[in-house]
């Protein structure tokens, strides 16, 4: 297109100064046929050469000019574009409301000491022995032992005034990253319970037998089976060995070896309602102070997995139970002569008991992830990370209408960047220069708002291609602070030549 230009206007420009020239010389010959004016031809020639010797300088000087001219307009001729791009501030909102704490705390989790106990007990009755003296054969219930009770009743004791509370966390395969905002925590609740049975065995006549007058002294001892521990197994039930004796008869004691004692371990598991968490509306709210703080968890792989170590022990031997509760001879006769509740002396090698809690892990609140609102725009979000507003197609000037909402009246300082923010107690300053105006004239001097329930402002800046931009906001109150783009789709501005 130059080149056309320059030789239209160039062909124009000579054939006019030719034309004046040849108008010109003709006067001149005219006058010359006349008197004293008239030229020779070496005169004419002379005239002529000096003719193009000026048309040539002219020529030369006009294509100087032209070219400059030509340069100088396709040089300041600029086409710009106008481009609507994706908000990803906007599409995060769609999700869940982007709000902003001034300060942001850890849901509250812990490891208490509640836990239950249920009443430990030996139970070893209805054996057949035979009294030589009485010449009988008797069934006599020689004992059922009730351990960590003060009380006939064979119940459950919840121990302890604190109880536990823990997250469940997902986990993002993605960014190998664990999350909270799947709202699932826990109360979880310990117990452990012994029991050891021997049903209706039976003792042969020359084995066993005792006076039938000195029953209530006869009672069973279990052997010592030490402690009786889960540690780093899974929660369940576990078969220990015990020898029971039994004590007292008149031709000796006698033993029930290896008889099955029956170990559990077990919680009780409750869902708990987002709600009665402390600071559990943090979960779905970004920090616009420095995060910090530490969060008691459990992962789904470790949920029926015991801690290494017990959280409570018990000795079983705390000297209650029954002994010779009843006892009768041939099949039609019943003596009944009442329990013996209070056994100080019986049974003396019980084993001791362990309660076990959960596998839990410490998570510290800077490596969480939010999930929902990381999927929802395709990027790690952090608690502190702030939020991206949108990814720039070109280099240009991004026209950005920002909406900030609060609950009630109250400011927020915001910061806009290239990048994530980091967790610092400070908001990082912008790293954009923002303006008001899309000739970038007036300066946007103060990123901050004050005494509103909704500020809205329109803020112009330089942007370069493929980079994504974040805004970060530290409320000045306590009251949280909302952010959005007014559109699902802002302006970007781009020159091409």
């Amino acid at each position: 297109m130059k080149n056309k230009i320059n030789k239209y206007l160039k062909n124009l420009i000579s054939i006019f100064i030719i034309i004046g020239f040849i108008m010109d010389s003709f006067a001149v010959a005219v006058a010359d046929n006349v008197g004293a004016a008239f030229i020779t031809k070496a005169e004419f020639d002379s005239l002529k050469n000096n003719f193009q010797t000026q048309l040539d300088i002219y020529n030369t000087s006009i294509d100087n000019k032209i070219d400059d001219a030509i340069s100088q307009y396709l040089a300041g001729l600029k086409v710009e574009t106008k481009t609507n791009i994706d908000s990803i501030l906007y599409k995060a909102n769609e999700y869940k409301t982007i709000t902003f704490s001034k300060n942001w705390t850890v849901p509250t989790t812990q490891i208490g000491d509640k836990r239950v106990v249920t009443s430990m007990f030996w139970w070893v009755f209805n054996t057949v022995a035979y009294n030589s003296t009485a010449s009988r054969y008797f069934s006599i219930p020689i004992g059922v032992m009730v351990a960590n009770k003060t009380t006939a009743n064979i119940t459950e004791t919840t121990l302890g005034s604190s109880a536990t509370v823990i997250a469940q966390p997902g986990y993002n395969a993605t960014y190998s990253k664990y999350y909270i905002d799947n709202e699932s925590f826990w109360n979880i609740l310990p117990k452990s319970s012994v029991t050891h049975f021997v049903w209706h065995d039976s003792v042969n006549k020359n084995e066993f037998w005792f006076n039938i007058n000195d029953k209530a002294n006869v009672y069973c001892e279990i052997e010592d089976l030490g402690t009786l521990e889960n540690r780093n197994h899974d929660f369940g039930t576990k078969q220990y060995q015990a020898d029971v004796y039994i004590k007292g008869g008149a031709s000796g004691d006698y033993t029930y070896g290896n008889q099955p004692a029956t170990y559990i371990t077990q919680t009780t598991d409750t869902f708990m309602n987002i709600s009665s968490i402390p600071d559990s509306k943090y979960i779905n709210i970004l920090a616009g102070n420095q995060v910090s703080g530490t969060l008691k968890t459990t992962k789904i792989e470790d949920w029926n997995t015991t801690e290494s170590t017990a959280m409570a022990t018990y000795d079983c031997n705390t000297g209650y139970g029954w002994k010779s509760a009843g006892n009768y001879y041939s099949t039609t006769k019943l003596i009944y002569d009442g329990i013996k509740w209070s056994l100080s002396s019986w049974p003396t090698k019980l084993p001791k008991m362990e309660i076990y809690l959960k596998k839990n892990t410490d998570m510290q609140a800077t490596d969480l992830i939010h999930n929902g609102i990381s999927s929802a725009v395709d990027k790690k979000i952090t608690y502190f990370s702030g939020i991206p507003i949108f990814t720039a197609t070109s280099d240009g000037i991004i026209e950005l209408p920002l909406v900030f909402t609060l609950a009630e009246s109250g400011g927020a300082n915001f910061s806009i960047r290239n990048s994530e923010f980091s967790n610092s107690s400070t908001l990082p300053s912008s790293t954009v220069t923002m303006y008001t105006d899309k000739e970038l004239t007036v300066p946007y001097t103060s990123a901050s708002f004050s005494g509103k329930t909704s500020y809205e402002v329109k803020l112009y800046f330089n942007v370069k291609k493929n980079e994504t931009y974040w805004i970060k906001v530290k409320p000045t109150t306590d009251n949280d602070v909302s952010v959005n783009t007014k559109e699902e789709s802002i302006i970007l501005y781009s020159n091409n030549k």
